[in-house]
């Protein structure tokens, strides 16, 4: 007869430094888990169970929206160059919550394998950065008039800085795409050679690609953005909330910090990130897709598939590129 194998819980002093989290204390998976004691993990209250499931909801529902916005879409088919950049943001958000998902299910099956994970976080991270920079480029800044020098002058203000415009517009993407390479390098060194610096790199590294929302910043505070474009303006500011609140408990590991061991297996900072972290991503979309809708009967650009798909692919490629190159250098750890 057929009978279920028990998943064994650890303590945190039965499992090597490497894999503990901070303040979490119980209800830890064996390490060198296989990958079918893994995937019927989701099911068990072990310390990993609530985070994967607080991003694979997420990743339906987005999937679900997704598939409305670019396949239910009334004004243009599925394959019309003005959704390039709508598909640009649906793969860098759904890349970063598959992989978190996978990361959270799979990250006790080897130290090798859960370092790896560590990598690809940053990669999903950047992947969904540049995406959010290209659909931003194409959906958000043909509304501001910061980036429209017609705009500027038809308001009677001065047009003096329309070459920084300019060359902000030709950066955007391509300075996004090299930037983002360096910061994925950087980042990922941190866990090999720049250990003493890893705090500060990262930190640096996590604001780049906020830098896409300058424009949109310079709008609200100079040029009467929030009455122009009232919902622009409150999701751009309630997604800021949310993302304050995700890096809060990202960085302060509340509440486990304060007691820990009773939220192991639910109520974990890191379950109260990923909550906040949807919320922000939920935000951008529903901005995004106000302006994709605002400007879809005329649009003032056509993206290419050069520019928009294409880059990500090759964004993409470069980041596995620099994952196998570091993979060689990170030390193996076998666990009886």
């Amino acid at each position: 007869m057929y009978q279920r194998r028990r998943i064994d819980f650890l303590a945190c002093e039965e499992i090597p430094c490497e894999m503990r989290e901070c303040f979490i204390v119980s209800r830890y998976r064996r390490p060198n888990s296989t990958v079918t004691e893994c995937v019927c993990s989701v099911l068990q209250p072990t310390n990993e169970t609530f985070n994967f499931w607080t991003h694979y909801m997420p990743l339906l529902f987005f999937l679900y929206r997704f598939h409305q916005i670019l396949f239910k879409n009334e004004e243009l088919c599925y394959d019309h160059p003005f959704l390039l950049p709508m598909w640009c943001f649906a793969f860098g958000v759904s890349i970063i919550f598959a992989e978190s998902c996978a990361a959270h299910l799979f990250n006790s099956v080897s130290q090798q394998l859960r370092q790896i994970f560590y990598y690809m976080d940053y990669v999903a991270f950047n992947l969904y950065g540049f995406g959010s920079a290209i659909a931003c480029y194409y959906y958000i800044f043909p509304l501001l008039t910061v980036m429209n020098p017609m705009l500027l002058e038809g308001n009677g203000l001065c047009t003096e800085y329309s070459h920084v415009v300019k060359f902000y517009s030709a950066f955007c993407i391509p300075g996004t795409f090299l930037l983002l390479v360096i910061c994925t390098i950087a980042i990922c060194k941190t866990y090999i050679d720049w250990a003493q610096n890893r705090y500060i790199i990262r930190a640096i590294v996590f604001l780049i690609p906020l830098s896409v929302s300058v424009p949109i910043l310079i709008d609200i505070f100079y040029f009467d953005l929030p009455l122009k474009n009232p919902h622009v303006f409150f999701y751009f500011w309630r997604q800021r909330t949310w993302l304050l609140l995700a890096i809060m408990f990202n960085v302060s590991r509340i509440p486990e910090r304060f007691w820990p061991g009773q939220f192991d297996v639910i109520g974990q900072s890191h379950q109260w990130f990923h909550l906040f972290s949807f919320l922000t991503v939920y935000d951008q979309l529903c901005y995004l897709e106000y302006g994709f809708n605002t400007l879809v009967e005329s649009p003032p650009m056509i993206p290419k598939f050069a520019d928009t798909m294409g880059a990500m692919f090759l964004l993409l490629l470069s980041f596995l590129l620099v994952i196998k190159g570091l993979a060689k250098q990170s030390p193996v750890y076998i666990y009886n």
